[in-house]
């Protein structure tokens, strides 16, 4: 599992390499990098805005001395202390206190207090949309999942703040972007660890994707759309002295 989650976090690297806003030559590719990766509760139409709260979060933290990575998944419901008051903050709106603070800091604010509760230096960030993760699911084929249980969510919430029913049996099943994206958010059929988990599924599934040669044309074609989804992203901290 390791060395297919490095290949994709290889390929992420490499497909927001290009971004104008990436600080460059900085990682010497030997040293431990450590990233939040976090996927934004953003709808269409606002995607021009990083003042989101956090649907997903995942720290990774690649070690290419001994080719091993960590993944560790934060709960969107964890409290954690702020670094701004004496008051503790919900890991999903740290990227929204960031941002009340500066525009544009929301994802630093979110590395900061999550390295400072665990301990840890977090070297940047990847930040992603619904539509960013639905095309970068499509354009490498589907995942496949698979659960021993059954997932019934028929509150489960759509694009515009409506109701789409989310329902999935228990088994194998190869899911395109949207019914991917259902998978690793819904939450009201069961609890946040349970979701969790499948988030942690479809990270795997996608490095399996990522490492499949026949699959690399389509994830090309795609590319410049999912590099606009994931303008603002960081690979660097910015120089600070």
């Amino acid at each position: 599992m390791r060395r297919l989650v490095f290949a994709l976090l290889l390929a992420v690297i490499t497909l927001t390499a290009a971004a104008p806003t990436a600080a460059q030559g900085r990682w010497d590719g030997k040293s431990r990098f450590t990233i939040l990766v976090m996927g934004m509760d953003r709808r269409p139409g606002a995607r021009d805005t990083l003042n989101t709260r956090t649907d997903a979060m995942l720290i990774v933290s690649v070690d290419p001395a001994t080719n091993k990575i960590g993944v560790l998944h934060v709960p969107r419901d964890l409290h954690l202390a702020a670094l701004d008051s004496d008051s503790l903050i919900r890991a999903n709106t740290l990227m929204i206190r960031g941002e009340a603070i500066q525009e544009g800091y929301g994802p630093f604010y979110a590395m900061d207090t999550l390295g400072y509760n665990l301990g840890i230096f977090i070297d940047g960030f990847i930040a992603f949309d619904f539509e960013a993760f639905i095309t970068l699911v499509d354009a490498l084929g589907g995942v496949e999942v698979t659960i021993n249980y059954a997932i019934s969510d028929p509150t489960y919430p759509d694009m515009n703040y409506g109701i789409d029913p989310f329902y999935l049996s228990s088994g194998t099943h190869l899911l395109d972007g949207r019914t991917a994206l259902k998978f690793a958010r819904t939450r009201h059929g069961d609890n946040d660890y349970l979701r969790g988990e499948r988030q942690m599924q479809i990270f795997k599934a996608l490095g399996l994707k990522a490492t499949d040669g026949s699959v690399l044309p389509g994830l090309l074609q795609q590319a410049p759309q999912l590099m606009e989804s994931l303008r603002g992203t960081r690979l660097y901290r910015p120089d600070r002295g």
